[in-house]
């Protein structure tokens, strides 16, 4: 049986947060510009989609007294696949 250590170490943890806070406050731009969808590729984006989706509440800037909107994004490994917001 295959054990799974998730994220090992806090500092480990941390390092991740502070990364995908870092891709929110790119993802979301500033006054001239911003995406209006985010692709990650191939499998190896898809735990970086599951991150952003996850904290997006948690980290986004907070416009007036709501949390800004996350753009829609994929993971890109079939042209089919779907689009989810978070």
């Amino acid at each position: 049986m295959t054990e799974y250590r998730l994220l090992g170490t806090a500092a480990l943890r941390a390092h991740y947060v502070t990364l995908t806070d870092k891709l929110i406050s790119v993802i979301e731009g500033d006054d001239r510009w911003r995406p209006d969808e985010v692709v990650f590729l191939d499998k190896s984006g898809r735990p970086v989609a599951w991150l952003v989706k996850a904290l997006w509440p948690v980290l986004a800037r907070v416009v007036g007294r709501a949390i800004a909107s996350c753009p829609a994004h994929r993971a890109r490994s079939s042209p089919h696949s779907s689009l989810c917001s978070c």
